[in-house]
């Protein structure tokens, strides 16, 4: 009986992450304190140059951004592609398509630092997302991954997304709270299972 409800837990947490694992959430931050002047922050979400079968699925959520040290910023430039919202009018959400999808947004002064918030959907297979800090001619100021960026999330043909931070930006997944719920939930559950099996041993 034990073991019995003790699966039936376990399968339930696994069955309902594997529910929730279409969005996954990551927080960004980007280090700008050696930054001087001023420039560009660039999002990107592009499929790579040969897409899947099914193409514009999925987007890119930026949303929670903050900032310190004085970070100035100038305003939106005219995004690329299928991109709306902005910083100033969140959420920014930039469509996966074969197209380019470009956010741009001015930086009058970089400050010290600044972070935010980014769901991606992992049926965008094949696709990375990008964050880049450009000088005023569009040109990476500090570019230490192979696109030129300070952090990437890549999505796979399976939809797994692998996080990758520089010596600049840090890049890491963010439990749902609806997950984290869940859990708190089946582990109340499996302590209650665990007082009756004693209780009925004792």
């Amino acid at each position: 009986m034990y073991r019995h409800s003790l699966f039936s837990l376990l399968a339930l947490l696994a069955g309902a992450t594997l529910a929730h694992a279409d969005i996954l959430s990551f927080a960004v931050t980007v280090d700008t304190s050696s930054l001087t002047g001023g420039g560009y922050i660039d999002f990107q979400f592009n499929q790579a140059p040969s897409p899947p079968a099914t193409p514009g699925t999925g987007t890119a959520k930026i949303s929670g951004f903050l900032s310190s040290g004085g970070l100035s910023l100038g305003g939106e430039i005219a995004p690329i592609g299928n991109v709306t919202g902005s910083l100033a009018a969140p959420p920014i959400v930039i469509q996966n398509d074969p197209g380019a999808n470009d956010y741009d947004e001015l930086v009058n002064a970089w400050g010290s630092s600044f972070t935010f918030l980014v769901e991606l959907d992992t049926a965008a297979t094949d696709s990375g997302f990008f964050v880049s800090v450009l000088d005023s001619g569009f040109n990476p100021i500090v570019g230490p991954l192979p696109q030129g960026e300070v952090a990437n999330l890549m999505i796979d043909d399976n939809g797994v997304i692998t996080a990758e931070g520089s010596a600049y930006a840090t890049a890491a997944q963010v439990p749902e709270p609806g997950a984290l719920a869940l859990l708190a939930t089946v582990l109340v559950a499996l302590a209650v299972v665990l007082r009756v099996r004693r209780s009925r041993t004792v």
